[in-house]
């Protein structure tokens, strides 16, 4: 049987393996054929092989040879990070960031310090106290990584907010679950120490303002 194709040299515009950008791989394929294939799928030659190999290592871009599954995962991610920029600027906008949560969504502003606030009207609630108390996410906020894996996003990011005058940096590393294209948990972790001294609080004080202790 003759093995399949996914990135076939001529189609792709490559017309040998010396050609091909992906030197790693191409020194995989020099010992084709690796373990990763089943007999069905066998290569037959040395270029047969990387074509292959970089089909099972995801490293591809050519339009049209991108599985299903990758592309759903770019949605997902996409889901998370319109969300995310929702809340940048002077102001978050909190109906575009409720807009992409489910009825039962879930959030915990810090693990494990902070209650879970249940519910998308919970939730606009709360972000609306965070909108008397600081502004958006602004100049200096950047979202350095964004991975997932099914249904759950991963994100590093660096948070700068401005608070009583105040510019503040948040290194944080937030967990998103996303379900039938709404966000339904939304987790982060962040060092309270590293922002109190900042504001020169005490880090036991942190969540005051938000629980309307003075």
């Amino acid at each position: 049987m003759d093995a399949p194709r996914h990135l076939p040299a001529t189609s792709s515009g490559w017309s040998s393996r010396d050609d091909y950008p992906l030197a790693g791989l191409r020194q995989q394929a020099e010992s084709w054929p690796p373990a990763a294939f089943t007999e069905a799928t066998r290569p037959d030659s040395v270029d047969e092989a990387l074509n292959q190999s970089i089909y099972l290592s995801g490293e591809y871009d050519r339009e049209g040879d991108m599985p299903e599954g990758v592309a759903n995962k770019s949605e997902t991610e996409q889901l998370v990070l319109d969300f995310i920029h929702a809340a940048y600027g002077q102001h978050m906008n909190i109906e575009a960031m409720a807009a992409l949560m489910a009825d039962d969504f879930a959030w915990q502003l810090h693990v494990p310090l902070s209650p879970v606030v249940v519910g998308r009207d919970a939730a606009r609630a709360e972000l609306e106290k965070h909108n008397s108390l600081s502004t958006g996410m602004i100049e200096g906020s950047e979202i350095r990584t964004i991975v997932s894996s099914g249904d759950t996003v991963v994100v590093e990011r660096i948070d700068v907010n401005s608070m009583n005058g105040v510019t503040v940096k948040f290194f944080v590393t937030a967990i998103f679950e996303v379900r039938n294209g709404t966000i339904t948990h939304w987790r982060e972790y962040w060092d309270t120490s590293h922002v109190a001294r900042q504001l020169g609080i005490d880090p036991a004080h942190m969540f005051d303002p938000l629980a309307g202790d003075s």
